[in-house]
């Protein structure tokens, strides 16, 4: 069984190394979350095969995270898309996603007790 905490641990990883600061927040044990906030823009992408996400910097070729979340629950979405070079590109299909924009926040949170990860990216 995967640890859904494990996935706000990994997101923090992700974001110290693109050189962001994290803020935490939740509603009790069972659902928490992180805020991921990036002093600029950076060129992000998000990747989801059958529970097992990747979080990459897309300038930076060897900053990336995987996460398996298993058999829980995966939404992504994308708020206030900022195109500053190329193009946003979302793709969903059933279990897969992938995700490529300039962003400045990642928010990531979980519900233990839906067994449910929410990754949000935001310009």
């Amino acid at each position: 069984m995967v640890v859904l905490s494990e996935v706000l641990r990994k997101v923090k990883e992700f974001c110290k190394r693109v050189g962001g600061r994290t803020i935490e927040f939740g509603a009790g044990p069972e659902y928490r979350g992180v805020s991921c906030i990036l002093p600029r823009r950076a060129r992000l992408s998000l990747s989801n095969s059958s529970g097992l996400i990747t979080l990459a910097s897309e300038e930076e070729p060897s900053i990336f995270e995987e996460i398996d979340i298993g058999d829980a629950t995966f939404e992504a979405s994308v708020e206030d898309a900022h195109l500053e070079r190329g193009r946003l590109e979302v793709f969903k299909s059933g279990y897969d996603a992938f995700i490529l924009g300039d962003f400045r926040r990642i928010e990531a949170a979980y519900d233990s007790r839906g067994r449910r990860v929410r990754i949000t990216f935001v310009g």
